[in-house]
């Protein structure tokens, strides 16, 4: 590693142990205010508050992949497992009514093209899950989502 990406990690090492344990909310006002000082974030706060959770719960599902696929003895039933999935995957639907409307966006920022990333991401997890778990109804579920 050359000395400016020792520097960058401990940079990012510092800045997370200084910001570990603050509320999500104050990190995003500072990340705002010092990168985009004139972006409204706090129209989006309920996508941005949406996609938090799903993201919370999606390090879960991959954790609970991640004990399959090494005969780990899993910690939750398929059943729970499923509800997990179909949980997501009603929160995941349910963020894209959440975006501003088109009279909205013309007026501020839009967050569609980074919701779309993370959908599809968000989406990729979840039929990991579905194969790794073997769940063959719920492969329907995912193609309209």
């Amino acid at each position: 590693m050359d000395t400016i990406s020792v520097s960058r990690c401990c940079s990012l090492r510092i800045f997370l142990k200084q910001w570990s344990g603050k509320a999500p909310g104050l990190l995003a006002e500072t990340w705002f205010a010092a990168n985009h000082p004139l972006f409204p974030y706090t129209l989006h706060l309920p996508v941005l508050r949406g996609v938090r959770e799903i993201a919370k719960e999606l390090g879960l599902l991959r954790a609970l992949i991640a004990e399959k696929r090494n005969n780990r003895p899993m910690h939750i039933s398929l059943d729970e497992c499923r509800m997990l999935i179909e949980s997501l995957l009603a929160q995941l639907q349910r963020l894209p009514h959440m975006l501003l409307t088109e009279k909205e966006e013309a007026h501020f920022p839009s967050l569609d093209e980074a919701f779309r990333v993370f959908h599809s991401e968000a989406k990729y997890i979840l039929t990991e899950a579905v194969q790794c778990f073997n769940l063959p109804l719920m492969r329907g579920l995912l193609k309209g989502a």
